[in-house]
């Protein structure tokens, strides 16, 4: 039997972005490993465009050209991080993430010409809405309901590299490809880029 991959495609951040959000998570009241169950490596940060599962390798080549098709009409575009938000019920979610905000409009396009490209090679888009967002963590156990408005320490600027990062405006940038990403389970970082498609100039 040969052997499979489980993949997906998304959306790479940028270092300075990825930096920016882990500087959030660590300004956490409570620090977000007793909040949470699981944490998602700063290095794993992505905007999930398709979710495809378990597939052989010999289709990776099949799914890098499907990519390509996808995004040969779509310009780079850009994005900027927005505000948390969870899944799940308020007093025990599923997921921590962070959003986005800007030209959300060719993001929401982009996804259509990706799962339209996929579809035709056997894999079928979820049925709910897409949601585009950074997953940060997962699981919540800590007590009572969660706090999403106060679980950030005030930061005023002391003259330290994470309270000067807190005090800048959220970040943007611009999104110029997609990747296809392998999931490496129990390993850190878990995702490995193993294709990608460069949005056209």
């Amino acid at each position: 039997m040969e052997q499979q991959w489980r993949v997906f495609i998304a959306i790479p951040l940028p270092e300075e972005v990825k930096k920016w959000i882990q500087v959030r998570m660590n300004s956490f009241v409570i620090p977000t490993n007793q909040l949470f169950k699981r944490i998602t490596d700063p290095r794993d940060y992505h905007i999930t465009v398709q979710f495809l599962g378990d597939v052989e390798i010999s289709r990776i080549a099949e799914i890098e050209a499907r990519m390509q098709l996808a995004v040969q009409r779509l310009s780079p575009f850009w994005l900027q991080l927005s505000e948390w938000d969870t899944f799940g019920r308020r007093d025990a979610p599923k997921v921590l993430w962070y959003g986005t905000q800007g030209n959300l409009q060719v993001l929401t396009e982009l996804h259509h010409h990706v799962t339209a490209q996929m579809h035709m090679s056997g894999f079928l888009p979820e049925d709910r809405a897409y949601h585009p967002h950074i997953t940060t963590a997962r699981q919540y156990r800590g007590e009572g309901e969660f706090d999403l408005i106060g679980m950030e320490r005030v930061i005023t600027g002391g003259g330290h590299d994470e309270d000067l990062v807190l005090t800048l405006s959220r970040p943007e940038w611009q999104v110029d490809r997609i990747v296809l990403y392998r999931t490496r389970m129990g390993q850190r970082p878990m995702y490995e880029v193993v294709a990608e498609a460069l949005l056209a100039p």
